[in-house]
C-alpha cells in the first residue's frame, strides 16, 4: 500500500496546488497500523523526492538531521534511514528552527568565524540511525512505484477538486 501525502496540493517535485492525497492498493488485509506506516512512508517519499533533486545536482548528503515531534518515534527514523538510505540522527536540543536563526546571527555579529565552527558549539546529536541494506533495497523500488502515483492520479484528483468546488457553494 502506498500514501501520497498531498493534503494541501504539492510544491516539489510537482507544483500542483489542486493535486490531493490517496492511497493506493488498500485491501481487505490491511489494518490500522498498516495505514499508518504507509502515512509515516509517504511522508518520506515524498521528501526523498526533494533529495533526489539534490542528489541530480550534485548536492549529496551522508547524513540526515530529523527534528520536530515524530524524531521521538524510533520507528520514524528507522524508516527515514531505509527510505533515504542514508544515516538519521535527531537532536538532543529540540529547538530546531529557533536554534538555527541564533546561529545565523551568531555567525553574522562575528561571534564564530563560520557555521561548521558554530554548528559545533551548538548542535549536538542524539540517537543515530543508520540504513538497513535489505530494507533499503525494498523501499528503493516502492518509491519508483510512488513516483508514478501523481501522473497516474492528477487528473482525477483535479476533476474531484473541481467537483467539490462546484458543489460547495
Amino acid at each position: 500500500m502506498i500514501y501520497t501525502p498531498y493534503i494541501v496540493g504539492e510544491r516539489a517535485p510537482y507544483a500542483d496546488a489542486d493535486i490531493r492525497g490517496s492511497f493506493i492498493g488498500v485491501d481487505g488485509t490491511h489494518q490500522k497500523r498498516d495505514l499508518v506506516r504507509a502515512v509515516l512512508e509517504g511522508i518520506i517519499f515524498s521528501f526523498k523526492d526533494i533529495m533526489d533533486i539534490y542528489d541530480e545536482h550534485d548536492k549529496d548528503f551522508d547524513t540526515v538531521v530529523a527534528i520536530g515531534g515524530g524524531a521521538k518515534s524510533a520507528l520514524w527514523l528507522q524508516i527515514q534511514a531505509d527510505i533515504f538510505n542514508k544515516k538519521v540522527v535527531s537532536l538532543t536540543n529540540e529547538q530546531g528552527p529557533g536554534m538555527g536563526a541564533a546561529m545565523i546571527a551568531a555567525v553574522g555579529l562575528g561571534w564564530f568565524k563560520d557555521f561548521q565552527e558554530c554548528a559545533e558549539k551548538f548542535v549536538h546529536f542524539g540517537k543515530e540511525y543508520l540504513p538497513n541494506p535489505e530494507n533499503a533495497k525494498k523501499y528503493d523500488q516502492l518509491h519508483k512505484i510512488y513516483g508514478q502515483v501523481y501522473n497516474q492520479t492528477k487528473d482525477l484528483s483535479h476533476q474531484l477538486l473541481d467537483y467539490r468546488r462546484e458543489n460547495d457553494k
